[in-house]
């Protein structure tokens, strides 16, 4: 029988509910999947045959030590799901720009250093560091009072230019596994917000996406160099283009409470990569 790791996160050592099905349905593929949290040194990683990355939720704030557990997996050739390049390229929202050189549509966007200071260009724009995760530290910057923007002097940032269909539509989140379609959401911010995750207020809703938005997002699947166990795709739709805001290859929620079937997919997806 195979064993796989589900790496998660201290907060969740069990897996988030709508994820703790997963190790039973792996097991009617043969294969033996164990929750084990990311950065507990007590695990041996050797000892499985696959580690898939899942709910390691904390890592933006450890971001050294997760690289570095990383890099030893991959020294160690331990297979990840995702792949090790990719997990890499898709921390620093840098990935958005080779991404658009694919032919990707973003929203307009300033890529800014630490320190660095520019007017704004827009009538409004959200700043918020190139990683992150969740919203944490994202602001909005609006005319008259943000003619200036001043960059904090630590890390990397992002100027986007605020898009208004985000209050009035929501955000699509577009879940594929093994680069197929799977389900979508529209995640909703609560009034007086922008940000649509659940904690600052934000609600969620399974829909089905307009065939132009799907077809969009599968392009930006079909554009990864490395095909993926889980990916996803959020976006805004203007005008029946999709925005990207983020492409989400580490550590994204499924969704898998809100489509019944979605587990089973997601779980198939799994059990043809261990076996490839």
């Amino acid at each position: 029988m195979k064993k796989i790791a589900i790496a998660t996160c201290e907060k969740f050592p069990n897996l988030i509910e709508s994820e703790q099905g997963l190790p039973e349905l792996l097991k009617s593929y043969g294969i033996e999947a164990t929750p084990l949290v990311w950065d507990d040194p007590e695990v041996d990683w050797k000892a499985y045959d696959r580690v898939l990355i899942r709910t390691v939720w904390d890592y933006v704030q450890k971001i050294d030590n997760f690289k570095g557990w990383l890099a030893r997996l991959n020294e160690q050739k331990i297979p990840m799901s995702n792949p090790y390049s990719t997990l890499t390229w898709n921390m620093d929202k840098h990935y958005l720009l080779d991404l658009e050189k694919k032919g990707c549509t973003l929203p307009p966007t300033l890529f800014l250093d630490a320190g660095e200071t520019v007017n704004l260009p827009w009538e409004k724009a959200v700043l918020k560091p190139t990683i992150a995760a969740g919203g944490h530290h994202n602001r909005i910057l609006e005319k008259p009072f943000h003619e200036i923007v001043r960059v904090p002097l630590s890390g990397a940032w992002m100027l986007q230019e605020y898009l208004k269909e985000i209050t009035t539509q929501g955000e699509w989140a577009l879940i594929f596994f093994g680069g197929k379609f799977s389900h979508a959401v529209i995640k909703r911010p609560a009034e007086g917000e922008f940000r649509v995750q659940p904690r600052f207020g934000g609600t969620t809703t399974l829909e089905t996406p307009p065939a132009e938005i799907l077809y969009q997002a599968q392009k930006i699947i079909d554009a990864l160099e490395f095909p993926c166990v889980y990916a996803r795709v959020d976006g805004v739709s203007v005008h029946g283009t999709l925005m990207l805001m983020e492409l989400e290859l580490i550590e994204p929620d499924l969704f898998l409470g809100f489509d019944p079937a979605s587990p089973q997919r997601f779980s198939s997806a799994i059990r043809q990569k261990t076996f490839h």
